[in-house]
């Protein structure tokens, strides 16, 4: 029997090869979207449709690096890849394009990521040798739970006396008997739902969306393309539906030493444990709170850790709203420190080309003796009058075209950073102070409640939200002092243009003169001699507000970070700007540098994640362990959880499909039912095949397909009971396979090797009838 191949591709550089035993190629197949996401040598990762088109491609930060972990999320929206550094990272399913990094060498395996006082991008971890032999990420495992619908409300309902409520309700009742008590658990049931309504309602569904950021050509590290589209900002600042609320989106990432983080909307971590040694080998069920972990112990021992998922808190509103604001917090921070970054770069690259003109000049009048370039310009502006050096200048070097060059770098730059700043950093504050306000709220409500509900301190949030209203008061002002110089500009590019083209006329000239007389009364003279007073002498005000400040540079310990920025408040931030709005000159100061307040409010963001963190974990037990009945070398080929009863959900059972060293020729299947916290043992089943086993899987209703080489040296997949699905011609020498698709859509992913090169083949499994849903 042949099944219906749906596309093959050639892979003519080869494929790269996990360093975990038995892991074989990394492969993802991506079950709602068909695309197969392929670690690579020559490039990285390349995602195919199932046609063989190339849809993106995600490339290494690094040559030496190699991909350690692979795996799409089950909606199909996120594909998440772990290096060999320890970083792991989320890219868009439908791009490729960054929408998370991290790493997993930071405090939890025991030295603190450093401190910073500067905006330069940090995801912990080394590139030294030390570094490069510590814990990688070996495996996501994502999940979509189905929370208790029990507690989706939680106490929340009591603290908000729906009982009140419900005596409202059965004041208008009006039947007697059965009818009265049907309708007064119908009530119950409406109140829980409008308590959870109010408690999800998000606030910032009313404000405009926020826009992607133009970074016009800088280059800021992985943030750099993360907010540079539309559809990416809209993707990483999106909020699941209130419906959508019962369900918890669980990332598991486990780790080579044998950490397990357990994440929530794929970014906020809610603790951590460990299992003995190396993981080979992990499966979950979306109705089941159960991960079975198999690992290797050091010992040669084999291991299965039970990890229970505590639905009954995650699903609830208080911690559906945490989670929500917790990630809105990372991202709008990063968000935030991208846009400081990009005014930063517009305000250096706008000045480069007028700098280059105006030390041309400087060193002119320097070496003639003629005075400094305010005073030449100050007297040409008063009295009309050139020196000949200023009028070579301006006839010679400036002209019509340098002047429009000067012109556009200028208005250009200041025309960005009011752009940042209005469309991208205040809504991006608004929305900021929302999140912390909402945490806040839930903090002082929660305060002394002997940590049982959401034991953070409000003190931390209130030093959060000091951060964010001194960025809010920086960047208006920063906003009036770039529209004032934007005026003064303005009014002086046009009185300029005017003399260059008197002095290209020649002074005292008809032609000249009539130059003159045209063009001197739509002068603005005031703002003219205020561009050469203020910025010309002195230099822009927006210097002290978007350059990053010597002394505010570098990493340190929490303490000596905690040490440099008491000199930063709201009322030090308030002092400064009062007395730049008195007209005096202020020195760039920290409290008034944007990047000097985001290293400070991402620092007192740190504090608070890290608590809340701490809060979370509580609610993550240690995972049962136990060995089982398998040696070392052993090939661990599947893990799949079944449901079992139909789509109830009342059971599951944990199936391992199990390759003995001893023999190749049989496979193992060891059934766990009914996982729980407290282990238990695993019943086997023995299938002996016709042929050498070279992989097996397990399909979502527990049916199992083999690839065995039969004795003719013919390569097929078959069923446990050896009856053929699909033979191979002898060209394909298949040596892998990957179950994947949906509800009438089901494949078998192939890959292996055809003349020396690399072929993957994805058959269509409809065709056997094998019952897959």
């Amino acid at each position: 029997m042949s099944l219906p191949t749906l596309s093959s591709k050639r892979l003519f550089d080869g494929v790269a090869t996990s360093h975990q035993p038995g892991d074989g190629d990394l492969v993802a197949y991506c079950d709602p979207h068909d695309l197969i996401a392929i670690a690579t040598e020559a490039h990285d990762i390349i995602v195919y449709r199932i046609t063989g088109q190339i849809a993106f491609t995600i490339k290494r930060k690094d040559d030496d690096l190699v991909v350690t972990a692979l795996s799409w999320k089950e909606d199909g929206s996120v594909l998440a890849v772990a290096w060999s550094d320890g970083s792991w990272g989320l890219h868009s399913g439908e791009n490729g394009k960054s929408l998370h990094r991290s790493s997993v060498r930071s405090e939890d395996h025991g030295s603190e990521r450093e401190w910073r006082l500067d905006l330069v991008p940090d995801f912990g971890g080394g590139d030294d040798d030390e570094q490069e032999s510590r814990t990688n990420v070996v495996h996501f495992e994502w999940r979509k739970h189905v929370g208790d619908e029990g507690s989706a409300v939680g106490d929340l309902s009591a603290e908000l006396s729906t009982e009140d409520w419900e005596d409202m309700f059965d004041s208008a009742l009006e039947f007697d008997g059965l009818h009265q008590v049907q309708k007064r658990t119908n009530s119950k049931s409406s109140v829980k739902r409008l308590a959870r309504a109010i408690a999800t309602m998000d606030a910032t569904t009313v404000l405009p969306k926020l826009s992607a950021i133009p970074s016009h050509g800088l280059r800021a590290g992985p943030d750099g393309s993360k907010f540079s589209t539309q559809a990416l900002v809209d993707t990483i600042f999106g909020v699941a539906k209130t419906e959508d609320t019962g369900f918890v989106d669980t990332l598991v990432i486990t780790c080579s030493d044998g950490i397990v983080r357990v994440m929530i909307d794929d970014t906020v971590e809610i603790g951590s444990c460990t299992v003995p040694g190396m993981l080979v080998l992990s499966a979950s069920h979306t109705q089941s709170p159960t991960h079975t972990l198999i690992s290797r112990s050091g010992k040669g021992e084999t291991v299965v850790s039970l990890l229970d998922i505590a639905l009954h808190a995650l699903s609830s509103t208080l911690l559906h709203e945490v989670s929500t604001n917790t990630k809105r917090i990372q991202h709008l921070l990063e968000y935030i420190a991208q846009t400081i970054r990009c005014i930063e770069h517009d305000y250096t690259t706008g000045l480069q080309f007028p700098s280059r003109l105006r030390k041309n000049i400087i060193m002119e009048l320097e070496e003639k003796q003629e005075g400094d370039l305010v005073s030449n310009m100050y007297h040409l502006a008063m009295t009309g009058q050139y020196s000949p050096t200023m009028l070579e200048w301006l006839s010679d070097i400036v002209k019509e075209t340098n002047h429009k060059r000067w012109d556009v770098a200028i208005t250009t730059m200041y025309t960005n950073i009011l752009n940042h700043v209005f469309f991208n950093l205040l809504p991006a504050l608004t929305r900021l102070e929302i999140a912390i306000t909402t945490l806040r709220g839930h903090a002082i409500h929660h305060a002394g409640s002997n940590n049982s509900h959401f034991a953070v301190e409000p003190k931390l949030f209130t030093n959060l939200l000091e951060g964010a209203d001194s960025l809010r008061l920086v960047a208006q002002k920063l906003q009036l002092v770039v529209a004032a110089e934007l005026k003064q500009f303005k009014a002086f590019s046009k009185w300029l243009k005017v003399y260059i083209d008197v002095a290209i006329a020649e002074p005292g000239t008809a032609a000249a003169i009539e130059i003159e007389e045209r063009e001197q009364p739509n002068l603005e003279m005031g703002f003219v001699l205020g561009y050469v007073e203020d910025i010309l002498m002195t230099g822009s005000k927006i210097e002290g507000f978007v350059l990053p400040l010597a002394e505010w540079r570098g990493g340190y310990a929490r303490e000596e970070w905690v040490k440099r920025t008491e000199v930063m408040s709201y009322e030090r931030v308030m002092h400064f700007l009062q007395v730049m709005g008195s007209g005096k000159e202020v020195a760039p100061v920290a409290q008034i540098s944007l990047p000097a307040l985001a290293a400070w409010t991402h620092g007192s963001a740190r504090m608070v994640l890290q608590r809340i963190t701490a809060w979370q974990s509580k609610l993550l037990k240690a995972p049962m362990s136990q060995s089982i009945a398998a040696r070392d070398n052993d090939r661990m080929l599947d893990l799949r959880m079944l449901s079992v009863g139909g789509n109830s959900g009342a059971s599951t059972t944990t199936q391992l499909l199990l390759l003995p060293e001893a023999d190749s020729r049989a496979l193992l299947i060891q059934n766990l039912s009914n996982p729980s916290s407290k282990a238990q043992a695993f019943d086997s089943e023995v299938c002996a095949m016709d042929g050498r086993i070279s992989d097996a899987k397990a399909t979502p209703d527990g049916t199992v397909l083999v690839l065995i080489r039969r004795d003719d040296d013919s390569i097929a997949i078959v069923t446990k009971e050896n009856e053929v699905v699909h033979a191979f011609d002898p060209d394909f020498e298949a040596q892998r396979i990957l179950l994947g698709g949906r509800q009438g859509k089901s494949v078998c992913f192939v890959l292996g090797e055809r003349q020396g090169g690399r072929e993957w083949r994805l058959l269509d499994l409809e065709a056997a009838k094998l019952g897959m849903p």
